[in-house]
């Protein structure tokens, strides 16, 4: 089975940890550059923001850089073949 690309999961859910908290979060995989992720998570954004989070309509994009990333989890597609299925 190939490695999946962290490019495959821009605009899909992803979890991650981010090493100055204390556990996961969800958010949506916005864009990838050269030091890092920029991911959409009103989790993260409200934790983040507080009460100076911006009107509901907009979607903030948080910035991550790859030093801060302590794992990615993403979900392959179901329908793939997995090593299971190809020992069958």
């Amino acid at each position: 089975m190939a490695t999946p690309k962290l490019e495959s999961y821009v605009d899909h859910r992803i979890m991650l940890r981010v090493s100055l908290r204390e556990s996961a979060v969800t958010a949506i995989l916005r864009a990838i550059d050269e030091h890092g992720i920029w991911i959409e998570s009103t989790e993260l954004t409200d934790e983040l923001l507080g009460s100076k989070r911006p009107p509901s309509r907009l979607k903030p994009v948080v910035f991550v850089p790859f030093t801060q990333l302590q794992y990615v989890l993403g979900v392959l597609d179901e329908a793939a073949p997995t090593i299971i299925d190809n020992a069958a």
